[in-house]
Formats: structure tokens, C-alpha cells, sequence
């Protein structure tokens, strides 16, 4: 199994070498080493390609990003043509999306994740107040080109002294 993580980084249009070298991978099964010409058997085995094409795109004004699976998929295939030449969309079995995440799902993440930040410091967390909640809702906002790691070491980094304490016995501030 092969997972190309985020290859639309490298896979900045139809015609760049990466692009070709992975048709050449789908096509052939075999990968060549361009400096020296050497080649891989990649054959038998399933590639995962994940990307987040239309995730900037899902961000931005314009229409509304669709919520039915159905058009998620359409739209995501759209974004997915301005990447890979159509023959490398013609060997792509199965496209699967996510709808981009509301408030609701950013607040139970960000409990699940202080909740879990609590138990590496053996602290159980009954509640996150709401006052937390929106702050990291607020920064995720701030944050949103950067990625979910960095609310992830935002949270960390904002509960690490209150875990501390509370595993010292320090009563809440």
C-alpha cells in the first residue's frame, strides 16, 4: 500500500513531473528514479492518494460548499481536474470527500481533544467550560490556513499548567 499525502503540493498542474511519474506508477506499475534511471516494481498493491485540493477553495466566498454526498463528490472531481490530466482521473476508482466542519463538530473536536490532553497528564476533565470552547473556536478561525495541527498545540500548549496543577492537587483558577 502506498499513501501520497497531500500530493497536491506536489502535483502543481496536469503536466508536472510528479503528475507523470505517478500516471507512469498507475499505468506501468513501475516507478524510474529520474537521476539514475532506476527502476521499482510497484505492481499488487493499492495507492492512496490524499489530498486537500478543495480545501482553500471550500474557505473561500463564492457559492456555498455543496452538503449532499453526491454534489461533495462532483465538486470535488471539478477541483480535481485542474490537478490531473484526465488520464490519471480515468485510473482513480473511488473519490471520497468531506464536508468541511461547522461550529458543532470544531467544539466536540476541541472537547475530545482537551478531554484526551487531560488524560496524558492523568487528569479526567468533567467539562470544558464555554468560555474555553469559544476562544479555540475563535483561534481555529484565526487559524484556518494553517491547518488543524495548530489549534491542536494551541489547546495543548493553553490546558498544559491547568492539567499540571490539577494533577498537583492545585484547586482550579
Amino acid at each position: 500500500m502506498l499513501l501520497f499525502d497531500e500530493i497536491e503540493k506536489a502535483v502543481s498542474s496536469p503536466t508536472a513531473p510528479m503528475a507523470k511519474l505517478l500516471l507512469s506508477l498507475l499505468d506501468e506499475g513501475i516507478c524510474t528514479e529520474q537521476s539514475d534511471g532506476t527502476k521499482v516494481s510497484a505492481t499488487g498493491r493499492g495507492d492512496r492518494p490524499h489530498l486537500e485540493c478543495g480545501a482553500g477553495q471550500a474557505r473561500r466566498p463564492g457559492p456555498p460548499v455543496p452538503r449532499q454526498p453526491e454534489e461533495l463528490v462532483r465538486a470535488t472531481k471539478d477541483v480535481l481536474q485542474g490537478f490531473f490530466a484526465p488520464e490519471f482521473l480515468a485510473r482513480i476508482d473511488l473519490v471520497t470527500t468531506t464536508a468541511p466542519l461547522d461550529d458543532d463538530a470544531r467544539a466536540r473536536i476541541i472537547a475530545l481533544h482537551t478531554a484526551r490532553v487531560a488524560k496524558a497528564y492523568g487528569v479526567e476533565v468533567e467539562s470544558v467550560s464555554a468560555a474555553f470552547v469559544t476562544e479555540a473556536l475563535r483561534r481555529w478561525s484565526t487559524l484556518a490556513g494553517y491547518g488543524t495541527r495548530e489549534i491542536i498545540r494551541w489547546i495543548e500548549e493553553a490546558v498544559a499548567d491547568e492539567m499540571i496543577a490539577a494533577r498537583a492537587g492545585v484547586p482550579p483558577r
